[in-house]
């Protein structure tokens, strides 16, 4: 009932105004439920314009229709899903122009979707700091090699730097076409300058030790060694290797005694020594 008013208008142009006839629109089946049906019809005038008659068909497209709303659901759930996680999706035609994009794009760059669609990749990645990155990037494309996690560095429209990681695989037809390429790509910024930070602590960290003039070392809860300066190995400079295999502390305790670098410790109280030491260790009071 509700498109009777639509498919009347529609009938009645098509008699007056000889405009095409063919409508989808609803009926009420007699078991209660609604069928979408399509309706597609000519008339035949006679020399005065006046309609003589009218042949044409009607066909029951319900599942077509259901299906339709189906594709829709689904896709509305996908942009939703993309849009609501940090990651962005992006497609290439076969042309590898730029065909879609989500819309955390423009978060993350400061460029417009628009910008984007309709260019071909190669020159969006000319404002890649890394050349080698580019063209690497470039020839997977061009040789239709799936990739992930591919890192590049990039400036952004704030004047600021962002890493980026993208993931991508070709896509083919049922024929094998090629159609082009769909991916992901995600800002890993925070990540990689985490990463750097905890880098230059290590450095300034083991630049503290290994300048120190006081024997360091570092255990891991197995008891073997991690890490020693220059100091400690010093102390057994005819085999510095052993400190390179993980010793452990009792290990490392009798190589110092052996080689006699420890102040009042000989043969008859050594074992003495590193068993309080030990025991000390153990309890994490320190040698």
């Amino acid at each position: 009932p509700a498109d009777r008013d639509r498919v009347k208008e529609a009938l009645e142009n098509h008699l007056a105004e000889r405009t095409p006839y063919d409508m989808e629109y609803r009926l009420l089946h007699e078991a209660g439920h609604t069928v979408w049906i399509r309706g597609k019809a000519q008339a035949v005038w006679d020399k005065d314009g006046t309609p003589l008659r009218m042949a044409g068909f009607i066909s029951d497209i319900t599942d077509l229709k259901f299906a339709e709303q189906e594709l829709r659901n689904s896709e509305e759930r996908f942009r939703d899903i993309m849009e609501s996680i940090s990651d962005w999706f992006w497609e290439l035609g076969p042309d590898l122009v730029f065909t879609n994009l989500s819309t955390q794009v423009e978060d993350y760059t400061g460029i417009s979707i628009n910008q984007y669609v309709g260019r071909h990749v190669e020159t969006i990645t000319e404002t890649w700091d890394n050349i080698e990155d580019r063209e690497l990037l470039l020839e997977l494309l061009e040789k239709r090699q799936p990739f992930r996690d591919f890192n590049y560095e990039r400036l952004v429209s704030n004047g600021n730097r962002v890493h980026i990681s993208l993931s991508g695989k070709p896509v083919y037809g049922h024929d094998g076409e090629f159609l082009g390429y769909r991916g992901s790509a995600r800002d890993i910024t925070a990540r990689v300058e985490a990463e750097r930070k905890a880098i230059s602590s290590e450095e300034r960290f083991q630049y503290a030790i290994q300048t120190s003039n006081e024997s360091f070392a570092l255990f891991d809860t197995n008891e073997r060694l991690v890490v020693c300066n220059a100091s400690l190995r010093n102390n057994s400079p005819q085999d510095n290797s052993f400190f390179d295999n993980a010793p452990t502390f009792e290990e490392v305790l009798l190589r110092l005694v052996e080689n006699r670098n420890l102040e009042g410790i000989d043969d008859h109280n050594k074992s003495e020594w590193i068993a309080a030491r030990l025991v000390g260790f153990r309890k994490r009071e320190g040698p």
